[in-house]
């Protein structure tokens, strides 16, 4: 697949960033959306210049991104649930239960 050039002009008015240009052949090889927290689209391939401990910044960026986003939504659930009501239903831990509970041993 490549990029339309005929449609660059519509794609940045609509607030996509044509990031990077193949300037030999004129073709886009990577876009990003101005408004969004994390949206990168890429022609090449990232993947074949990783290695296990050696990522490309496109996946270590990506992966920092999803953390940062499931942090700010756990505190705002966080602060949502101090603002309701304390409810105990039948079969659910209370909530000293739920932090004395055994966890499961995670590997990293």
């Amino acid at each position: 697949y490549e990029f339309n050039n005929k449609y660059r002009p519509l794609f940045e008015k609509r607030g996509m960033a044509l990031a990077g240009i193949c300037e030999e052949r004129d073709l886009v090889e990577i876009i990003e959306l101005k408004d969004h927290p994390w949206f990168v689209g890429v022609q090449f391939h990232p993947e074949f210049k990783s290695k296990p401990l050696k990522p490309h910044p496109l996946f270590t960026s990506f992966v920092e991104s999803a953390l940062e986003y499931k942090r700010s939504h756990r505190d705002k659930k966080a602060r949502q649930k101090l603002n309701q009501p304390k409810t105990i239903r039948r079969g659910l831990l209370t909530r000293g239960e739920a932090k004395n509970r055994p966890r499961r041993k995670v590997i990293q």
